[in-house]
């Protein structure tokens, strides 16, 4: 049987294993420059700012990807996604044609290299913290326990609601207030200058959720059926 919390320890023996190696790594670490979104109180956009940020991305996956992947305790938890525990913990994702649990998809070895960056964007130091592990893992946790669940997103132009982040949800869609991260990726406040007028209204975006029976037809079902 899978013991969730034997998992969470043999992960933070991971997370201090692969902090001594960053932390060693420091000097490494790219700082780029990324424009935020302020909002005004009501929600509407109101302008963006440039902050500093660690690239981490870049330092685990291109710059010390091989060095933790040799750690003995990131073998402890790949291994563990090809075990019977965890076929049995989350069949459907196990489900291949042939019956052989080894044949899961390679991107769970990054599965690790994921986490530690998750961490490492609440934790910039390096160092560990007991509580921001904690967040970390039941983040990590939920997205093992929902691998074929997506959400799917779109923003709501021309309207006004005073929903908040919690939403509302009626049958199988729901309305909430749209997140920083959301308005970032649909403005492209990324790559352009001034964003387009349509984004300074855009408070809310309509959501729903879809479990699919593999990692790609989830999409088309959606698009399909909304």
């Amino acid at each position: 049987m899978f013991d969730k919390e034997i998992f969470k320890s043999d992960l933070l023996h991971f997370l201090n294993d692969s902090l001594k190696i960053c932390k060693n790594n420091s000097d490494k670490l790219k700082i780029k420059e990324i424009r935020k979104p302020v909002f005004f109180p009501n929600g509407k956009y109101k302008k963006s700012i440039t902050v500093d940020k660690g690239d981490f991305v870049f330092l685990i996956k291109g710059l010390l990807k091989n060095d933790i992947q040799n750690l003995k305790s990131y073998d402890v938890i790949t291994n563990f996604f090809v075990s019977s525990k965890f076929k049995k913990f989350n069949k459907k994702f196990h489900d291949n044609p042939d019956g052989n649990t080894e044949n899961i998809p390679y991107f769970v070895n990054e599965f690790p290299l994921n986490f530690l960056i998750e961490y490492l964007e609440h934790n910039t130091d390096f160092l560990m913290n007991k509580l921001s592990f904690h967040k970390s893992f039941t983040k990590f946790f939920k997205f093992l326990e929902e691998l074929l669940v997506d959400e799917y997103v779109a923003p709501l132009f021309n309207f006004t609601s005073d929903v908040d982040e919690k939403g509302i949800q009626i049958g199988d869609v729901g309305i909430r207030k749209i997140t920083p991260e959301e308005f970032y990726r649909f403005s492209k406040l990324d790559t352009v200058a001034e964003i387009s007028h349509i984004y300074h209204d855009l408070t809310h975006v309509m959501f729903t959720s879809h479990e699919s029976d593999d990692l790609h037809t989830g999409y088309d079902y959606v698009k399909e059926q909304l």
